[in-house]
């Protein structure tokens, strides 16, 4: 039988948990925790749903209570292991979406954009295209009268010119018109 102060802290947790988070606070005392899942069970059994928060990264979040939290609600739906990532990821371009978000810096599309513009051909043709469209590729928006400037001003010597000359459309008008040349 749990002490009083126990029975107290349950009920704030609850009240919290129903009030304005749903989902419980960090706990300490190995006897409140084993109460409080009982009580998200029971919360589950009787049709309550229990909100998983969201990880933010955040200077006042504390990972290691999101992630106590997340395994503390796991453990209460009896989720296996292997099934807990489906739980939190529901769809690829949003899981990617937030792992560039977190990862990458906030001018990530400048500096792509600035190794575009230095880039130059100083081997064949098709490495030189192939080393343009993988850093194009990663570029969100550009619009193609650019990649044709970015990709002709990195081109060789003489070659440079003779592309210029014929005022390529499309990059790949600029790529063919380029490996015919050579």
């Amino acid at each position: 039988m749990p002490c009083e102060t126990c029975d107290d802290e349950i009920n704030v947790i609850r009240q919290k948990r129903r009030f304005h988070n749903p989902i419980p606070t960090i706990l300490t005392k190995p006897a409140l925790t084993k109460q409080l899942f009982r009580g998200i069970e029971n919360d589950i059994l009787r049709g309550l749903t229990v909100q998983l928060l969201v990880f933010h990264g955040k200077d006042r979040e504390n990972i290691l209570t999101w992630l106590l939290q997340v395994d503390l609600l796991f453990k209460a739906r009896k989720i296996k292991d292997e099934e807990k990532l489906l739980n939190i990821i529901t769809d690829w371009p949003s899981f990617a979406d937030r792992i560039k978000a977190a990862f990458q810096p906030p001018h990530h599309q400048q500096l792509l954009k600035r190794q575009l513009q230095d880039l130059k051909q100083n081997s064949t043709v098709q490495e030189y295209t192939s080393r343009f469209k993988n850093l194009l590729g990663q570029i969100k928006e550009m619009h193609e009268v650019d990649k044709v400037i970015y990709f002709t001003e990195g081109v060789k010597g003489a070659m440079k010119a003779k592309v210029n000359c014929r005022a390529p459309d499309t990059l790949d008008d600029a790529v063919n018109l380029l490996q015919a040349l050579t």
